[in-house]
């Protein structure tokens, strides 16, 4: 599968009950069901939002299976894993939707700055010497064009 297929999908299934979210976080009501990529201000925060939390807890449930097998000796579940793999990715690309992003720029912007970081391959000096000023303007070239 492609990339914008991926975020497609994701984009299709995304819960979109914003006016009762907002309701919840003790807004006012707004539009039913507005275009994800046409929110009014305040509405991609609640997305991305949604989008972090979700991180978390799938970053939280890998690390517990993770965890499960090396200190209590359950078995590795690969299929479990590569499942909250896959939550996190989807809620990664919410993420990335909400900040007016996609999927490729975030994977070119990545590759560009792991290349600018490690230059000849990956170092023990350049993984702990990093020059986050380079790697700032390396990303701030690929995300804001």
């Amino acid at each position: 599968m492609d990339p914008k297929t991926y975020m497609d999908g994701v984009l299709e299934t995304e819960a979109q009950n914003y006016s009762d979210m907002h309701s919840r976080l003790g807004y006012q009501e707004h539009q039913e069901k507005p275009d994800p990529l046409k929110l009014p201000e305040g509405w991609n925060k609640v997305r991305l939002l949604h989008a972090i939390m979700g991180v978390s807890d799938e970053a939280g449930e890998l690390n517990n299976a993770l965890k499960g097998h090396i200190f209590y000796g359950k078995p590795l579940d690969r299929v479990n894993l590569l499942e909250e793999f896959g939550d996190m990715m989807y809620f990664a690309a919410l993420g990335i939707s909400a900040l007016g992003s996609s999927i490729e720029e975030v994977f070119q912007s990545n590759h560009d700055k792991l290349a600018k970081r490690y230059q000849k391959g990956w170092t023990q000096k350049e993984a702990l010497e990093r020059d986050l000023t380079a790697e700032r303007d390396v990303l701030e070239k690929d995300l804001n064009t």
